[in-house]
């Protein structure tokens, strides 16, 4: 009997630390494409207001470089039109750290606190926020091509736009 009970407890003791050990994982709060600067400082700051709530947890911005919509305005229509275009190298980049620009310069979040994550390549150019909490593993990419089956077109990426600077300045 007692050499049956033994494996039992054992069994119920592994089980047990194995719960109690495992932390939170990393949560995600938002994913989108192609925005407007007044839907991406929204955006932002549904992820800082998250944030607020965990002050131990870490922002992730992960990025991902594709095609995204290119609006221009037709003078003889007077109709404005969109198109999909592919990306230009660091395109995607730019973009996440305009989040990132946002954040830490007109929210005044700790940079240590924030990480931009290159995720690779998707059909569409998308940006994932992410939180995870102080013991968590780092979000994972989940990329949909690989670079050789993108693309790209010639130029430099735009600048990194500072949306609220903008706003601030009118």
């Amino acid at each position: 009997m007692k050499s049956k009970v033994l494996p039992i407890i054992y069994c119920q003791f592994v089980f047990a630390l194995s719960v109690f050990s495992q932390t939170e994982s990393a949560k995600q709060i938002d994913a989108f494409g192609e925005l407007n600067c007044e839907d991406i400082l929204s955006r932002s700051d549904n992820l800082l207001n998250e944030l607020n709530k965990n002050p131990t947890s870490t922002a992730y911005i992960i990025f991902y470089e594709g095609k995204h919509f290119k609006y221009s305005h037709n003078k003889k229509t007077q109709k404005s039109e969109s198109k999909l275009v592919n990306p230009r190298r660091g395109e995607a980049r730019n973009k996440a750290e305009a989040i990132r620009l946002y954040l830490t310069k007109w929210r005044k979040f700790s940079k240590e606190r924030l990480i931009l994550i290159d995720g690779g390549y998707r059909a569409n150019y998308g940006v994932e926020l992410w939180i995870a909490p102080l013991d968590a593993q780092q979000p994972k990419a989940s990329p949909d091509l690989e670079e050789k089956d993108v693309k790209f077109r010639k130029g430099k990426a735009p600048k990194i736009a500072d949306c609220q600077g903008f706003y601030s300045s009118i």
